[in-house]
């Protein structure tokens, strides 16, 4: 019998795959509060790298919210969600400077 020496080779595999933004919802409502959170600190952590493009990362925001409101792909509900988002961090802001 011959003895067979192992090598240990560690190799990192990109792949790319294609997710469709309902997809994506699905993962992202399959996340808890916190989880939701933290995308979207991710989401600025990443989009601060566009900086000095032509549009910068506030005005993609801007752009996304223009679009909610004036599109015909968009809806009353998707634009409830977003007014929620913003009360919920308003409302939070508040509590943390309130006595």
């Amino acid at each position: 019998m011959v003895a067979v020496s192992r090598v240990t080779v560690q190799k990192t595999v990109t792949v790319e795959v294609e997710i469709t933004p309902a997809e994506l919802a699905e993962f992202f409502c399959a996340l808890d509060d916190e989880q939701q959170a933290q995308f979207f600190i991710e989401c600025d952590r990443i989009a601060r790298a566009w900086e000095g493009t032509t549009a910068g990362h506030g005005h993609q925001w801007w752009l996304v919210g223009r679009h909610l409101a004036t599109c015909t792909c968009s809806n009353d509900d998707a634009r409830e969600m977003i007014r929620e988002l913003a009360n919920g961090l308003r409302s939070g802001e508040e509590a943390a400077v309130s006595p």
